[in-house]
């Protein structure tokens, strides 16, 4: 598979037959050719790269309300009131118990909430790379870890939320199975991995189970049509799940009463428009995960397409012959996500494309297999891909650290020459939790979150959320907070609560801050 020297520079100029420019070609030929030489050093400088990357924004953006979610959880007072809260966030323990360790040592800070996410797809990424790398070589290894990275999802990375931890589990599990499969020396080691894989899963995220069992079977499956016989010790290994269920269920079924009931009673019934309703909450998130390096599967396709309507051979000289239970993985793997969205809407009504975080995994071995079965000696189009690949995840943290969607107020500096004891309120609980969050003391006493009663869903999540004094919040239905305030503050204030007030005989003013999210209210 491997070439260098000079049969190496005569694969990239004699074969040049896609036309790449002649600078592309030396360029690509010349980067794998440094990957190869210099593997170690070239996945470790990778791994810092994106690792690093992901602490430098993750240290300095703000958090989002779902993450202030996790760090109130995890900071509980014990852990049997962690366990109480739990429901209100809807996924197992394994992330808040982590964050709750890592606050021990770095103090609740948004480092210590996102620092386990940032492990997570780090470790992702290393096990992706040694799953393609041991079919299909070192440069094609490069390859499915730079497509995957070029994905927007990449930004799970330093959010506090489970999904790359999840992701890092699965990829763990998945490599290992790999190793397993081949019944060679170290059997033991790669089961292992296997169990600790499936519990870090199951704990990260009420799908977890659910996903690495499916990739699994289907891998498994094609493995049983090839042997005759099933791997009973690789299958035992699931096992380790069934303890692990008498916490997760009774999560899920908290979570389903609490905060999904509303949600789940507004379903609508089915009809035959319900699959294209489906297709269409999930294109919402889709971008989300997906970006334009998913592209690049279409190169080695589009070649064999072409190659076949020319009547020339698919397979070139010196191709290693894929197994076909790890091509399985792969598709399995990028199936994810019909999958998840199938499971989601009929049961909770909701869904969100990050659940199957792990088809970009997928993605990255689908098109790492697909370039190492194709071309595999084609070290100048890898190389070129690999760079796209690079110029992408540098265009999606230009992106990243150019958003200013999560900016959060500097109440001291919002509030200004407005009396100090007028309270500010905000009718969002996801604006409120990290106004609160990064707030002083002396502003938290101001703070307000005012409900709808009115509204259903907003009752049923606030009452899981902020009632019950779980959390350290002033939260109050709308009613009873403008009984007792005649004037307040409004903070991004929505069209419907204004038009309330105004029916009310409210009048508004604007602060004139910068952001123009803040008026004065006065009946």
């Amino acid at each position: 598979m491997r070439e260098t020297g000079t049969t190496a520079q005569t694969a990239c100029t004699e074969k040049n037959h896609l036309g790449l420019p002649a600078a592309a070609v030396g360029w690509g030929c010349r980067l794998c050719d440094v990957l190869e030489r210099r593997e170690v050093l070239s996945i470790a400088l990778i791994l810092a790269i994106i690792f690093a990357t992901a602490f430098a924004i993750g240290s300095h953006r703000p958090m989002w309300f779902d993450e202030v979610l996790t760090i109130l959880i995890a900071t509980r007072p014990n852990i049997t009131s962690l366990m109480a809260a739990m429901p209100a966030d809807g996924s197992p323990p394994l992330l808040h118990l982590t964050v709750r360790a890592l606050t021990g040592v770095l103090g609740p800070t948004q480092l210590a909430a996102r620092l386990p996410s940032m492990v997570g797809f780090t470790g992702a990424c290393l096990a992706l790379y040694l799953f393609v790398r041991h079919r299909c070589g070192v440069a094609v290894g490069f390859l499915a870890l730079a497509i995957m990275v070029s994905e927007p999802g990449w930004w799970y990375a330093f959010e506090s939320r489970p999904y790359a931890l999840m992701l890092g589990f699965m990829m763990l599990t998945i490599v290992s199975w790999q190793r397993a499969a081949e019944r060679q020396n170290g059997r033991g080691l790669a089961l292992f991995g296997m169990v600790v894989g499936i519990a870090g899963a199951t704990l990260s995220h009420q799908l977890g189970l659910l996903e690495i069992a499916f990739v699994i079977f289907i891998a498994e499956g094609w493995r049983w049509s090839e042997t005759k016989k099933p791997d009973l010790p690789l299958c035992a290994t699931f096992l380790i799940a069934l303890p692990l269920l008498t916490i997760t269920i009774p999560l899920m079924r908290h979570t389903r009463d609490q905060v999904l009931e509303v949600a789940i009673a507004a379903r609508p019934a089915y009809t035959l428009l319900t699959p294209f309703h489906w297709i269409g909450v999930a294109r919402k998130s889709f971008r989300a995960i997906f970006g334009l390096s998913t592209l690049l599967l279409g190169v080695p396709l589009g070649v064999v397409v072409l190659r076949k309507l020319r009547g020339k051979h698919v397979r070139e000289p010196g191709l290693m012959v894929m197994r076909g239970y790890e091509m399985a993985a792969g598709i399995a793997l990028a199936a994810l996500l019909p999958l998840t969205l199938c499971v989601m809407m009929p049961v909770n009504n909701y869904y969100e494309c990050r659940y199957a975080i792990a088809a970009m995994a997928g993605i990255g071995i689908l098109g790492g297999f697909g370039y190492g079965t194709t071309f595999p000696d084609r070290r100048d189009l890898i190389g070129a891909s690999i760079g796209l690949c690079a110029l992408l995840f540098v265009w999606n943290v230009v992106n990243d650290v150019r958003s200013r969607d999560r900016a959060v107020p500097v109440l001291s500096e919002s509030v200004l020459g407005v009396d100090s004891d007028i309270p500010i309120m905000t009718d969002s609980c996801f604006l409120f939790y990290p106004m609160w969050w990064y707030a002083s003391e002396p502003e938290r006493t101001r703070l307000h979150y005012m409900f709808n009663l009115a509204d259903p869903m907003e009752v049923a999540e606030k009452s899981a959320l902020l009632e019950r004094g779980r959390f350290p919040m002033q939260v109050e239905p709308e009613q009873s907070f403008l009984a007792r305030y005649p004037r307040f503050i409004g903070y991004q204030p929505s069209a419907g609560l204004w038009e309330r007030l105004n029916a009310m005989g409210y009048r508004r003013e604007h602060l004139g801050t910068p952001d123009g999210a803040f008026w004065l209210f006065e009946r």
